[in-house]
């Protein structure tokens, strides 16, 4: 199986434990936060930090005048845009839920509606020359698919698209400025930033070279990509079994569109910073990942790659996925999705860790046996978990999440019969379980299901689908369960990992 170990982080105040040790090794002397220091009560710009927002071609940067006062999301915006959801802007959320893809505590900062940049400036201040290390990341946020970069003097030295991780480091003087920018989209494009920017009070002899490093050159400091099919270095050949499990070290890794991973049994990837999936792009196998995986691609938790059975793949496991494009649980490498297998048992699936689920999780192959999620579950509004029911044997003829810690639960579980199976009168199928108990407000979770299928919550910790009727396999209107004096009726909450593999 693949483990994807914790990382204890947060991502929304200070970064100093999650990016770790600056590529310099001089004296640092000076920190600033963007997070901590956002402030709509001290002016702009607010000591070394600006807040604007550009034209399309990057050609000026104008000052944020506007303030929305309104607590919880203190923020900065153009002036005229109350028509554009007071957009371009930069706020923060100082609620306590998530809202708009922000986490409690996260600045983020949001294009305008003919996708002006929104900027957060950083200007060196005055009496000052040294090197600045730039560590940080910009989250995926909201749906939509933006631009993200970073500019010295107006010059990009990092990009990428919606979301990544960043570790740059360069000579700076009095008036010089960093830019980070959030563009090329408008809508649902609200992007977390998180940053620190530590001084130095010693030039370098030369600015190290700003673009990230292909996985197979990078070291334990490098912000590392993917691009094409690859596995980790030194990792087992698909074709001779040669070489030894790898065990491989980066800053961070993106793996780009187009691209796919395939790790093996033993193999290691720690990656502190996290391991960014991007549109487009596939990681599937097995062993251990250290750091958070945000994904916007395909994720495959599936069985194990080794040199005794090359024809299947393994498990992911870890402290973490947050998933915002679409990972299938159980199956083997033939799968191609839900429904896309045969019916007969199987071995299943398991993950050590966290899964919150903002885009479709799936089951690989119709029939996979128990998914075993040994982890903490939330799905928000976005999110959606497809099933599959075929006959009455719990998972090997329908769908079965087993979650061992929690569930905080939004969105949709969608419900499919397969293979023209029709169920008898009063049968009872338990698609979800959680040990931990299951949280949802009515109002925001519901299940889609064939036409004669009611569910309800049984021991505030299982999900039991009941057929009362005649089916023809069509799927009803998405159906809330009234849970009055259930106890169950609080809301959602965004979780990233807090519980050890």
């Amino acid at each position: 199986m693949l483990k994807i170990k914790p990382v204890r982080r947060k991502l929304i105040s200070t970064l100093a434990i999650t990016l770790g040790l600056s590529v310099t090794t001089v004296k640092a002397t000076t920190i600033w936060d963007p997070v901590t220091e956002f402030s709509i009560n001290n002016g702009n710009p607010n000591g070394v930090w600006s807040y604007g927002w550009m034209p399309t071609n990057f050609s000026s940067f104008n000052p944020y005048t506007n303030v929305r006062p309104t607590t919880p999301y203190p923020g900065w915006y153009r002036p005229g845009s109350s028509g554009e959801y007071l957009t371009p802007t930069i706020m923060r959320n100082d609620s306590g839920t998530q809202a708009w893809g922000v986490a409690p505590g996260q600045l983020t900062l949001h294009p305008g509606r003919s996708y002006e940049p929104s900027v957060l400036r950083w200007t060196a201040p005055a009496n000052i020359t040294g090197s600045v290390t730039i560590q940080g990341l910009f989250l995926a946020g909201d749906s939509g698919q933006m631009q993200v970069d970073v500019r010295r003097n107006g010059v990009e030295i990092w990009q990428a698209q919606d979301h990544g991780a960043f570790d740059l480091v360069a000579n700076v003087v009095s008036g010089d400025t960093l830019d980070f920018a959030v563009y090329g989209g408008w809508a649902y494009g609200n992007t977390p930033l998180a940053a620190l920017l530590t001084l130095s009070d010693t030039l370098l002899a030369s600015t190290p070279p700003v673009t990230n490093t292909p996985l197979a050159s990078a070291g334990p400091t490098s912000a590392a990509y993917v691009q094409g099919a690859q596995t980790l270095p030194g990792a087992l050949s698909t074709s001779t079994c040669s070489g030894t499990a790898a065990n491989t070290s980066v800053s961070s890794l993106e793996l780009r569109a187009g691209s796919a991973l395939t790790m093996y049994e033993g193999d290691k990837l720690t990656a502190p910073n996290g391991v960014f999936i991007d549109v487009g792009a596939t990681l599937q196998g097995s062993g251990t990942i250290t750091g958070e995986v945000i994904n916007s691609g395909t994720i495959h938790i599936l069985l194990p790659i080794s040199c005794a059975d090359l024809s299947s793949v393994s498990n992911i496991t870890g402290n973490s996925i947050a998933n915002f494009g679409t990972t299938y649980l159980g199956g083997g490498s033939g799968s191609s999705g839900s429904g896309g297998g045969s019916s007969g048992g199987s071995s299943g699936g398991y993950y050590a860790g966290d899964i919150t689920n903002a885009g479709t999780i799936s089951f690989e192959r119709n029939f996979d046996g128990e998914f075993l999620l040994d982890g903490d579950f939330s799905q928000t509004a976005s999110g959606q978990t497809i099933y599959d029911i075929a006959g009455y044997l719990q998972g090997t003829q329908y769908s079965y999440l087993h979650v061992t810690g929690a569930a905080d639960l939004a969105g949709t579980f969608a419900v499919n019969l397969l293979d023209s199976f029709i169920p008898t009168d009063a049968s009872t199928f338990d698609i979800f379980q959680a040990d931990g108990g299951i949280t949802f407000n009515p109002a925001d979770f519901n299940l889609s299901m064939p036409t004669g299928f009611d569910w309800s919550v049984v021991d505030n910790s299982l999900i039991r689908l009941t057929y009362h009727g005649i089916s023809d396999g069509a799927v009803s209107e998405p159906t809330t369960l009234a849970l009055l004096g259930l106890g169950l009726l609080g809301g959602m909450a965004f979780r990233l990992s807090r519980k050890a593999a």
